[in-house]
């Protein structure tokens, strides 16, 4: 808690880093959120340090200003409630991942069997057998017709 407050936020990205200078898009968007959502540099420091923990050591621009403004909103003004909201934060996430996997989950769709009506059986059976014996009929005739044109046709 020491070291947040008295480290300015440029220097904790800095080392959270590897020492490397920061790039001015970065020291920007350092500025913004101190600025825009009125944080104090020790929670900007938590800000920074959990968002490049979160983040797998990217910054970026919109990802800080959705946490710093969740911050802003609960109206965090210490270095200690920052650093609750950003364990309750981690907690709440990783018993969110633990739901997913330890969900059952089958490759299996299950099959849907449906009840239909007795009119309704009949009635498609019905129309079935009409348009069959008119589909056969019409066939025997379009064979007769063409047996004839051959048979004129080979003469």
């Amino acid at each position: 808690i020491r070291y947040y407050e008295t480290t300015s936020p440029l220097e904790v990205f800095k080392s959270l880093s590897g020492g490397a200078e920061a790039a001015d898009s970065d020291i920007k968007i350092l500025e913004e959120v101190m600025i825009k959502y009125k944080l104090l540099p020790g929670v900007v420091n938590v800000l920074v340090d959990f968002v490049m923990k979160k983040n797998n050591m990217k910054f970026t621009k919109g990802f800080v200003e959705k946490i710093a403004s969740h911050w802003a909103r609960k109206e965090i003004k210490t270095v200690k409630a920052a650093m609750e909201l950003a364990r309750e934060e981690v907690r709440s996430t990783s018993n969110a991942e633990k739901r997913k996997t330890t969900g059952k989950t089958s490759k299996y769709k299950p099959i849907r069997t449906e009840v239909l009506p007795d009119w309704f059986e009949d009635h498609t059976n019905d129309v079935v057998k009409d348009t069959t014996n008119k589909n056969n009929t019409e066939i025997e005739e379009k064979k007769r017709a063409m047996e004839e044109k051959l048979k004129a046709f080979r003469k």
